[in-house]
């Protein structure tokens, strides 16, 4: 079997040297790039991003949830197509809300489970102190909060007192679009 030296030239203008048999059929090839600094800048900019491909989507689709936000204010849209769009978000947070207690509790167990029983008494109190006391302080941060800005009172006192106390005419009125979206909520 003979081999030769070849040296091609691709579509791209890149030099491909390999070894050809007798058969002209190549069994190692090398490309060899005319343009290595812009590959080189390029390989630098996005092989990072390629690597970290959740991350890299998670920013962009916050960049683009802000930017979609900002456009669709701009168009004022009505209190029905705000509910729409809104809908996934409120499904969303719920979601999570309802998975926070479950995760830190099933968490604070399976980490004191894999600790001895000497080290995990003492540390499974510090644990429970830990988060009974931040929970605590949370409860009383909210409350305090809510009394100082009283979130919900932008509008007239009247108008919110009339809805505290349901003389609100439009409280009453529950459109289709409602109840389907209270089946889900």
């Amino acid at each position: 079997m003979k081999s030769v030296h070849s040296l091609k030239m691709d579509e791209k203008h890149n030099q491909t040297i390999g070894m050809l048999n007798d058969e002209n059929h190549p069994t190692r090839t090398k490309v060899v790039d005319h343009r290595p600094g812009l590959r080189k800048c390029c390989s630098c900019f996005f092989s990072p991003l390629c690597n970290n491909l959740l991350l890299t989507l998670t920013i962009a689709g916050v960049f683009l949830g802000l930017l979609l936000g900002f456009l669709c204010r701009l168009s004022k849209p009505s209190a029905e197509t705000v509910m729409i769009l809104s809908f996934p978000g409120d499904i969303l947070m719920r979601m999570l809300k309802m998975l926070i207690l479950p995760l830190i509790t099933s968490s604070l167990i399976t980490g004191l489970a894999v600790l001895d029983p000497k080290s995990s008494g003492k540390l499974g109190i510090y644990a429970l102190t830990y988060y009974f006391c931040t929970t605590i302080l949370a409860a009383i941060l909210g409350i305090i909060l809510v009394q100082v800005i009283r979130p919900g009172e932008r509008g007239n006192k009247a108008q919110v007192r009339s809805e505290l106390l349901g003389e609100d005419p439009k409280a009453d009125q529950i459109t289709t679009l409602d109840a389907i979206f209270d089946l889900f909520r």
